[in-house]
């Protein structure tokens, strides 16, 4: 009996301190990532008021700022800023090194301003992690729970970007490997995306688009419909990391063999943009919030508008701009959904959420997260049939993911033969480190 009252005794102490430390960083972590929020907000709508023809000029010197910026301060850390918060969890338990994050959240800025087609969520979520590692830091916490810390940083820049508490902090368990979700830091994560989703209220950061409707209930034709959407997604996520990663090995090989300096290929990159909007519009420039708010609210999007968007942000990141490739997968599948509503015959915003959420479940490998997502962000019926269309689209799109340090792990159907050997292979010693915040 002493030694269960002692163990009782034991847990809730650390429930004490996890409360206490994860509080105050996802206050902390949920302010830094709305100042991010409003900024890119307010920028681009600036920008948005100078003449057309200025984009010639703003959009490569925009990139070549940003390629610089990059260069000179964070040639540690390249590729996306979520995924560098990955390469910090697994390889410096946690550590976020403040002038690279700072570097890369300012070239995000940047990039986004002046019309690069990438994300804000990512960025938020890397800036999240920043505030609450250099807390860890001045906590003097252990490196287990340091990386505990990091994670919920990344929930509480999700929270804030998307407004949706639930799936940020389950998206935090689920990101670091595909297809094993790291419980042990559910507490914390929990915790720190809650009090970041107040903070965000509090400022009224700008989050997603979303409009209220009433979705029917589910039956069996409508869940075989959302199937089918679910793998038209998969096979465009596919499409989508395929052209993430061919651009970057183009652009590896440009700078490389060409010697081309990396500001040059960002300006190239940005007039090859401003010719790309010749043929598509101006739609896919920056963040593309309005086409995903159009597309949620169930009015037509151009037919073809997610592969547009898909040239526009693999280009952005290819040669050189910053930013993060969640939002962009968001409105890729919300508009491919939209676009799939004459076929499907299916409500149009229903369509374009299952389509957003089964996109992201398949392209980050978070089926859980991008569920949850679609349950608060479009309601429970839609969140129901949302649920049908992102499990073949997590299947169909196999072992990639748009984070390249994201550890792997059998994401196939049972029985392939291929499949029980990569995943036996590979071993289960894999999965994220930490301690066990209850004990």
């Amino acid at each position: 009996m002493k030694t269960l009252l002692l163990e009782q005794a034991e847990r809730l102490l650390a429930i004490v301190r996890w409360l206490l430390l994860t509080s105050v960083g996802g206050v902390a972590a949920g302010a830094a990532a709305s100042c991010l929020l409003w900024l890119l907000r307010l920028g681009p709508e600036k920008v948005a008021l100078l003449p057309p023809a200025l984009l010639w000029l703003l959009l490569p010197l925009g990139g070549a700022v940003a390629a610089t910026i990059l260069h000179r301060f964070a040639a540690d850390a390249p590729g996306q800023s979520l995924d560098n918060v990955l390469a910090a969890y697994r390889r410096r338990d946690g550590d976020i090194p403040a002038r690279t994050a700072l570097a890369k959240t300012f070239a995000t800025l940047v990039s986004i301003t002046v019309g690069g087609s990438a994300g804000r969520t990512g960025p938020a979520a890397y800036l999240g992690a920043l505030v609450t590692s250099l807390l860890a830091r001045v906590a003097r916490l252990s490196p287990g729970d340091r990386q505990l810390m990091a994670l919920a940083g990344v929930a509480a820049g999700f929270c804030a970007a998307t407004d949706a508490p639930v799936a940020a902090a389950v998206f935090a368990l689920e990101v670091p490997a595909a297809g094993r979700a790291s419980y042990h830091a559910l507490l914390p994560v929990g915790i720190s995306s809650f009090t970041a989703h107040i903070t965000a209220r509090w400022l009224r950061t700008p989050t997603l688009p979303v409009h209220a409707f009433v979705a029917p209930a589910a039956t069996p034709v409508l869940a075989l419909k959302m199937v089918a959407l679910g793998l038209a997604a998969g096979l465009v996520a596919v499409i989508y990391l395929e052209s993430l990663q061919r651009g970057r090995s183009a652009a590896a090989t440009l700078l490389r063999h060409r010697r081309l300096p990396p500001w040059a290929l960002a300006a190239g990159g940005g007039f090859a943009l401003v010719l790309l909007a010749q043929v598509c519009g101006r739609a896919y420039f920056g963040l593309s919030l309005p086409l995903l708010g159009l597309a949620l609210a169930g009015r037509p999007v151009p037919p073809l508008a997610f592969l547009a968007k898909i040239a526009f942000t693999s280009l952005t990141l290819a040669t050189g701009f910053g930013g993060g490739v969640i939002t962009p997968a968001l409105v890729i599948g919300s508009t491919l959904g939209s676009a799939l509503v004459g076929v499907l015959h299916v409500m149009p915003p229903l369509a374009a959420g299952a389509g957003m959420a089964a996109l992201l479940g398949a392209a980050a490998n978070v089926p859980v997260a991008a569920t949850l997502l679609a349950f608060e962000l479009c309601g429970p019926k839609a969140g129901v049939l949302a649920f049908c269309a992102v499990l073949p689209a997590y299947v169909l799109a196999g072992r990639r993911s748009m984070f390249p340090n994201q550890l792997p792990a059998l994401k196939r159907l049972p029985g392939l033969r291929r499949a029980v050997a990569e995943s036996s292979s590979k071993g289960t010693d894999e999965s994220a480190p930490g301690p066990d915040p209850k004990k």
